[in-house]
């Protein structure tokens, strides 16, 4: 009935990474690079120095081997304090290379550091073509800064915000937003855009327009980043806005009750409600609307206008009923007793138009591999049955259907938004003992329906053809019309398992939410026993195979003559050999017997 619009905010900038500037010494043919005889190699000059006589800026006679410490000595008071160095080698011919890394923030403009060249500061390396040069190799960045505005225009009428820092918190974007007059109720979410984590201070917001004031398809947010009171800086920054979800709508009334009213009320089809006073919340017109005219899947919402003061009111039928026609308002303005009132009678608008399609189509539902005809989205109980029950990994189930078009009356779990129209199919797979029996040893054993045997694979929903708007939970999940959740965990005979522990209150419609659990044991059944006779004296070690003989479930043998009461003596599990097989000893008797093994 109502998808709320989501635009996303985002503060963009490069990764705010260190300027480094890299310097290395070549030499080819089969001789190493070395030093002069006086050990000299080369001299650098920095950004803003001079490689012709006097030298400024430069650095004192360096070796074609410096550490990266003798190095950062040599350049101290050249660079920006806290830069740092590094250095890669040997490499071939004794060649270096030597990263000198600025701080962030810290930029020489594109400049890099200089060879002297000529005179009697040139390179003196020696080894064949032995060369030195320095090169940018990574431009240093800033992190963004600063503040911008965001700007709503709706319906001609256009207002901006006050300027908003760069990393607001996602309270300070919705208080920001709501400041204006036409925007109301919005929830922000927010997330790093600093991917790298190089502290760019990159952010973006997530902005749901979450009330009936800004429904439907709303305008995109304009932004203004480079005005005097809005600017931002950093390398690359700038604002950017995209539409996460385009918002959708069924109709949404709006009247306006003047300053000057005293009270008002609701006509419908010529039937006056309740009269209520001005300034009443909205919970109570909406109660009025159910209680006056069986309204329930009217939801209200009310504002009071930042221009005038006065009360405006929001109303959307989440069934699609069209009522636009029919309403109308009545306020009075009253003398100081009451014994006078004089009533004018107001349309009620059509605010925003339904942009919403109409819920309908079919749907499949698959399982185990079977898939089902066309089911119709309006389908009965005794239709989703006939449909499963075709399949032939289906025996019996049972189906309930519940449906609701009363405001927040529905199962889909959404934050944002109100659910139209939902109906909610329950499927019992009910479990058949089949006919006959299974004989093992000579004892009847109920055989169960395979089909349900224990914790079922959940069914599966083609929805490919269901119409209408998709409800959606956040900008961030998948867009679902259907769903298909666990209610109860299927246990049996044979398979144990947890299951939630729910409460019903009407029926078995809805279930209790946050369950506890509790755990059901298989029943272990015993196939034989080996040997099957043994001394009076006891002590005879006894395999006996199974099911379900699970360790810290069973843990002791009972030998019982059942046909005398209370003669069973216990004794406890020797070893757990698997789920199938464990070993017990027998008791001593005080005369020979034939008795009964049970596991407990």
């Amino acid at each position: 009935a109502h998808n709320p619009e989501i635009q996303t905010i985002s503060a963009k900038s490069e990764d705010y990474v260190n300027e480094i500037h890299t310097c290395k010494t070549y030499g080819d043919g089969t001789d190493d690079l070395r030093d002069d005889e006086f050990g000299r190699g080369f001299i650098l000059v920095a950004p803003g120095g001079s490689t012709n006589y006097p030298l400024k800026r430069a650095t004192c006679w360096l070796r074609h081997n410096e550490t990266a410490g003798t190095m950062h000595e040599a350049l101290h008071g050249l660079m920006p304090d806290g830069f740092e160095v590094s250095r890669r080698g040997p490499f071939a011919r004794e060649s270096y290379e030597w990263d000198i890394i600025l701080p962030k923030s810290a930029t020489f403009g594109g400049q890099t550091l200089r060879v002297v060249e000529n005179g009697g500061g040139r390179v003196r390396l020696e080894g064949t073509n032995a060369s030195v040069n320095c090169t940018l190799s990574q431009t240093g960045t800033q992190k963004i800064n600063g503040h911008f505005k965001l700007t709503f225009n709706q319906n001609g009428f256009e207002e901006s915000t006050s300027p908003i820092r760069h990393n607001s918190t996602n309270e300070e974007i919705e208080a920001a937003l709501e400041s204006l007059e036409m925007i109301h109720d919005v929830i922000v979410n927010s997330n790093s855009l600093d991917t790298n984590n190089t502290g760019s201070g990159a952010y973006q917001w997530h902005v749901t327009f979450n009330s009936l004031r800004n429904a439907g398809n709303l305008p995109l947010l304009k932004t203004d980043f480079a005005s005097p009171d809005a600017k931002l800086s950093g390398t690359g920054a700038r604002i950017e806005i995209i539409e996460t979800r385009m918002g959708v709508s069924m109709d949404v009334l709006k009247f306006t009750i003047p300053w000057n009213s005293d009270d008002f009320s609701i006509s419908l089809n010529g039937i006056e409600g309740q009269v209520l006073p001005r300034g009443s919340p909205a919970s109570d017109l909406q109660e009025s609307m159910v209680m006056d005219f069986g309204l329930e899947s009217v939801l209200v919402e009310r504002y009071v206008s930042k221009l005038n003061q006065q009360d405006e009111y929001f109303i959307l039928d989440i069934a699609g009923n069209s009522i636009a026609k029919d309403i109308e308002v009545i306020t009075a303005r009253c003398n100081e007793d009451h014994s006078d009132c004089f009533e004018e009678r107001r349309d009620v608008t059509l605010f925003s138009t339904s942009d919403a399609s109409p819920f309908g189509g079919h749907f499949k539902i698959q399982y185990a591999g079977s898939i089902t005809k066309p089911i119709s989205v309006f389908a009965t109980a005794s239709d989703i049955e006939s449909a499963l029950e075709e399949l032939e990994s289906i025996g019996d189930i049972l189906v309930t259907v519940t449906e609701s078009n009363r405001v927040d009356e529905y199962k889909v779990p959404v934050t944002s938004g109100h659910v139209g129209e939902c109906r909610n199919f329950y499927i019992q797979f009910v479990q058949a003992i089949s006919s006959p029996p299974e004989v093992m040893n000579g004892h009847k054993k109920p055989h169960l329906s395979t089909h349900y045997s224990g914790d079922l694979e959940l069914l599966q929903l083609s929805e490919g053809q269901i119409m209408g708007v998709p409800t959606r939970d956040t900008a961030f999940s998948d867009d679902y019309q259907s769903s298909v959740c666990e209610v109860v965990k299927g246990v049996d005979y044979n398979h144990g398992g947890p299951v939630e522990f729910a409460v019903s209150i009407n029926n078995g419609a809805d279930y209790s939410m946050n369950n506890p659990t509790f755990h059901y044991h298989a029943i272990p059944t015993l196939d034989s026993i080996h040997p099957s006779l043994g001394s009076i004296t006891g002590g005879t070690t006894i395999r006996v195979r199974g099911s379900n003989l699970l360790q810290g479930f069973i843990r002791s043998c009972i030998f019982w003559d059942t046909a005398k009461a209370g003669m069973a003596v216990m004794t406890p599990i020797l070893e757990y050999i698997s789920s199938n097989e464990v070993t017990c000893q027998s008791p001593a008797l005080i005369d020979s017997r034939n008795v009964t093994v049970f596991v407990v």
